[in-house]
């Protein structure tokens, strides 16, 4: 924990209950972190190298911001414990959206995308399996959209953005992006902005399928990272502007 109001400075630390932290979130209570422990095991001494492929097991844990104290944890099944989990999103009435990468065969199809409510198991969702297969394996990043409706799930290795009903999991369809991680929520509900490591931003409507570019956002010869936040301006400068993104 730190405090941002001097310097970022670190002011306490809490477990994670788990192996590999990756991502965590603060809950709409205010009190309760969810934390996505990836379950890969590293070490400085070895740099990236992942050291526990043959046992890991991630896992999803709920955690009293103050105490630390584990409130809940949620595991994959046994037969797909090399799926990590990486990041997360929080949608209508803390519904936790969480995407994986697996560590196991590439021959082996595994669900990429889970939804979760406190109390109830880890749902796992699928899309079809030809857009399966292009997912590759890895999923970068996940948000909601302004209604807590859909939730957005970017694969750069497949070079697309898949959507997913955030009441029933169902698959909602996809786009093309090439490269394309970052995704947060635009300024209508279904509406979603998505960035490139290639350069492009591009605005998308999960209702009819409009995409569109930010012209002033893709003329910043610019290559965008993995995230992405959205900052609404209440006096933009340029109409593009109205959402920045970081």
């Amino acid at each position: 924990m730190r405090d941002v109001t001097a310097g970022y400075s670190q002011v306490g630390e809490l477990p994670s209950h788990g192996v590999g932290p990756h991502d965590v979130r603060l809950l709409n209570d205010g009190r309760t972190l969810v934390v996505a422990n990836g379950g890969i095991h590293t070490h400085p001494d070895t740099g990236r190298a992942k050291l526990n492929l043959a046992t890991m097991s991630s896992s999803l844990a709920y955690l009293d911001a103050k105490s630390g104290e584990l409130l809940e944890e949620r595991r994959l099944p046994r037969q797909w414990h090399q799926n990590s989990i990486r990041h997360l999103a929080i949608g209508a009435d803390d519904q936790i959206c969480l995407i994986m990468q697996y560590q196991g065969s590439r021959r082996d199809l595994p669900a990429l995308v889970g939804l979760h409510r406190r109390g109830k198991p880890i749902n796992l969702c699928r899309a079809p399996d030809p857009i399966q297969r292009r997912m590759r394996n890895y999923c970068g990043s996940a948000c909601s959209d302004t209604s807590g409706r859909w939730f957005a799930v970017s694969s750069p290795r497949g070079n697309l953005i898949t959507f997913w009903d955030a009441r029933s999991g169902r698959y909602d369809g996809f786009t093309e992006l090439p490269d394309g991680c970052g995704v947060a929520a635009g300024n209508s509900p279904g509406e979603f902005v998505m960035s490139s490591g290639q350069g492009a931003v591009q605005r998308y409507r999960v209702s009819d399928g409009q995409q569109q570019g930010l012209s002033a956002l893709n003329t910043l010869e610019a290559r965008w990272d993995n995230h992405m936040s959205c900052l609404r301006l209440e006096q933009p400068i340029k109409q593009d502007y109205q959402q920045v993104v970081l």
